[in-house]
């Protein structure tokens, strides 16, 4: 880490300086997008969720958004089973 890097890295929130380290250290592109957003919105979590600014060439791979899919379910194993077979018999 360089010295103007150090000086940022005082800044940042104590909770998301690993983020950060492991961002500038070039071991994960999610870091790095984690850490860019968190900085562009003042390392304000709910901000990046709520983010307007669709220009970004990072907005599609921004962290903490809301799915827009809702999950398929999942199958509740044997309960589900047990349910089905009764209302065959």
């Amino acid at each position: 880490m360089n010295e103007q890097q150090k000086q940022w890295f005082d800044k940042i929130p104590p909770v998301y300086q690993q983020n950060y380290e492991t961002a500038i250290s070039a071991k994960s592109r999610a870091a790095a997008i984690k850490a860019k957003c968190l900085d562009c919105c003042c390392w304000q979590r709910v901000e990046i969720t709520n983010c307007p600014v669709q220009t970004c060439p990072l907005y599609p791979y921004r962290p903490y958004r809301i799915a827009k899919k809702p999950k398929s379910p999942q199958k509740l194993g044997s309960l589900e089973n047990k349910k089905s077979k009764g209302n065959r018999e």
